[in-house]
Parts: C-alpha cells; sequence; structure tokens
C-alpha cells in the first residue's frame, strides 16, 4: 500500500482534469435560452444532442 500512495504522491494532481477538457467552455455556455424538453418523444438521436447540451 505505501509503494501506491507514493506513486500517487508523486504524480501531478494539480490539473486531474488536463487542460483540453475545458477548452470546450471557453465560448457561451448556450446558444439559445432554455426550453423544456419531453423526453419521451425525443429520438435517441435527439436525446442524445439534448444530454450533450445539458452536460454543458
Amino acid at each position: 500500500m505505501t509503494e501506491s500512495l507514493i506513486e500517487w504522491a508523486s504524480g501531478d494532481h494539480d490539473d486531474p482534469f488536463g487542460a483540453s477538457s475545458l477548452d470546450d467552455l471557453d465560448g457561451p455556455l448556450t446558444a439559445e435560452p432554455p426550453h423544456p424538453i419531453n423526453w419521451n418523444l425525443l429520438s435517441a438521436d435527439n436525446a442524445e444532442a439534448e444530454w450533450i447540451e445539458l452536460n454543458r
């Protein structure tokens, strides 16, 4: 256990997600105002797109 703790402590933990994971957050958060979504009526592709927007 001590060895794994030393490996963890010696690693770079200042930026756990990496700078590249935040590159897409430089622009505006929403292109349009939020709107209600009826998830039951969305196709799989449209639901995926809405989930991606919701995650932003």
